[in-house]
């Protein structure tokens, strides 16, 4: 299995320390580590994606992490969203969930191009993610 390690903070940046933060329909918030689509569409990077992409975990191994989120919390998805396309985020949020994306498979890719005469880069992976999640926790 691996996990995602590096995500693209609110300017496009790789960094250990981003997330995501989507309400869902039900009024709760996911705060989630997770890929969402690389397989379909690359995420941009505005800087070299650092290595690795993602970490490889075996059988009978753990893993921790520790970072902060914001607060009041804000949609942070890691493409650009219509209205419509998510549900809203609460002024209020009662309940959050912690998500952590899950590729059984991996095919790492690191792909350079330019837009509008920037370089960009995209890092993807060709495998289907599956994600886990906690139960819903009172904020």
């Amino acid at each position: 299995m691996y996990l995602p390690v590096f995500m693209p903070d609110v300017k496009g940046n790789p960094t250990r320390a981003s997330y995501n933060t989507i309400p869902r329909s039900d009024g709760t918030v996911e705060i989630s580590k997770r890929s969402i689509g690389f397989d379909d569409c690359p995420m941009l990077l505005y800087q070299a994606p650092p290595s690795p992409l993602f970490l490889p975990l075996g059988p009978e191994s753990t893993f921790a992490e520790t970072f902060t989120v914001a607060m009041p919390l804000r949609t942070r998805h890691p493409f650009p969203v219509e209205p419509g396309d998510i549900a809203p985020m609460p002024d209020h949020p009662e309940t959050v969930m912690f998500c952590l994306g899950i590729m059984r498979s991996l095919e790492p890719r690191a792909i350079t191009a330019t837009m509008e005469g920037e370089t960009v880069y995209a890092a993807s992976a060709v495998t289907d993610e599956s994600f886990e999640c906690t139960d819903p926790q009172p904020l």
